[in-house]
């Protein structure tokens, strides 16, 4: 581990505590397990960030507000300022801007279930704890790969590198096994399909999903069944929230910074799942989409803002 950077040294640190969370396997350390995985996930991207900062910056890239300074030549050069540092939002939008590659449909994933195992479950079902430390596995590994030119092994130690490995392995052979059944569905779409797959359990939030019956063409009556806690139901029931969860960065951006929100409401079935990328309902496959109401966009961006903090 290196010495000269407390911010990798912290995100390692976390990380490792994180994995031993989750081999204690009790409803309290496994929720620790995702607090101090994610937080240690947060600290990679930082610790990036940091090293993409211009010398004599006060870490540009890190901090969460900027001021000014006049350099030796008489220029005028950013600078970070105050101590806090990026938020995920701030963090994704210099990535884009540094051309710093993630998964990024992952990583919002991974931040709705941090979200709601800390401040909406009652209880922590085990596959939604294994969903996530799946989720951060992923990004981990590449972004310490490809964005910080180590091996994960190397950096976060044998012990930590096997629990990871062990349980990533287990469930992306599970996760396969679902989306091989969603993919034999008679779904309206390719977008529906997209949003399935990526959809999660309204009662374990668990992304192991299959279609309880792969004839049934009805969407009205479409049943989903989840394999980590066998409750089942409607896919109409749910789809608003769906779609929602998979367009959530689309969404954040939209309200912060303009441009095309990404979803409307249908104006053949009403519900809030018209595509406006791809001009399509993701439901029913109209093509048509319903007259402009602003009341929907700020209604489904109050319901994302929590995801993105």
């Amino acid at each position: 581990m290196s010495k000269e950077s407390p911010l990798l040294n912290n995100a390692v640190s976390s990380i490792q505590v994180g994995t031993q969370d989750f081999e204690a396997d009790s409803e309290e350390r496994n929720l620790s397990a995702v607090r101090n995985i994610y937080a240690g996930m947060l600290l990679l991207f930082k610790e990036k960030l940091r090293q993409m900062s211009p010398a004599d910056s006060n870490e540009l890239f890190v901090k969460s507000k900027t001021g000014l300074k006049v350099v030796g030549d008489g220029n005028v050069v950013p600078i970070g300022k105050g101590e806090k540092t990026v938020n995920t939002f701030q963090i994704l939008d210099h990535f884009k801007t540094l051309s710093i590659s993630i998964d990024e449909d992952r990583f919002q994933h991974l931040c709705r279930l941090r979200n709601d195992i800390e401040h909406y479950y009652t209880e922590k079902p085990r596959a939604v704890i294994q969903n996530a430390l799946n989720d951060a596995f992923l990004l981990i590994r590449d972004f310490i790969s490809d964005q910080l030119n180590q091996e994960p092994v190397d950096l976060l130690g044998a012990d930590c590198w096997k629990v990871l490995l062990l349980n990533s392995k287990v469930f992306e052979t599970e996760r396969i096994r679902c989306e091989e059944q969603w993919n034999k569905a008679k779904l309206p779409s390719e977008e529906t399909l997209k949003v399935m797959i990526n959809g999660a359990c309204p009662a374990c939030h668990s992304i192991l999903t299959v279609p309880a019956d792969l004839g049934c063409v009805d969407m009205n009556i479409f049943t989903v069944r989840c394999v980590s806690c066998g409750h089942e139901y409607r896919l109409k029931d749910h789809i608003d929230e769906d779609i929602e969860d998979f367009f959530e960065y689309a969404i954040m951006k939209a309200g912060a910074k303009g441009g095309v929100f990404p979803l409307s409401l249908c104006k053949s079935c009403g519900n809030g799942t018209f595509n406006n990328y791809k001009s399509i309902c993701v439901f029913c496959r109209n093509t048509e989409p319903g007259e402009y109401d602003p009341d929907f966009e700020v209604e489904v961006m109050q319901r994302n803002a929590r995801s993105l903090m």
